[in-house]
């Protein structure tokens, strides 16, 4: 295995702990209910295909969002290694 590998390895799996410990909170909680309200809202006031284009929407919307944290996480992790780093501490 090469150190980049390790190093992917090792920031999917701190990735994949914050995520699991995200969603045993209760602010994950209130959000998922809110959002399946949300959903029958729509799945009540839309018709079938309005419904299937805005959850196409969301789905591409929710991916760019993930996306984007995961580098901020990833890009977060290595600029605070590289300051420490240059403060000589590791």
């Amino acid at each position: 295995m090469t150190a980049k590998s390790e190093w992917k390895e090792y920031l999917d799996n701190m990735y994949s702990q914050a995520f699991q410990e995200f969603h045993r909170t209760g602010h994950c909680l209130a959000l998922r209910e809110t959002l399946d309200r949300m959903e029958r809202d729509c799945q009540m006031n839309f018709r079938a295909d309005d419904f299937a284009y805005i959850n196409a929407w969301m789905d591409a919307l929710m991916m760019m969002n993930s996306a984007e944290c995961v580098f901020m996480y990833e890009r977060g992790y290595r600029d605070c290694v590289d300051t420490l780093k240059q403060l000589e501490v590791i």
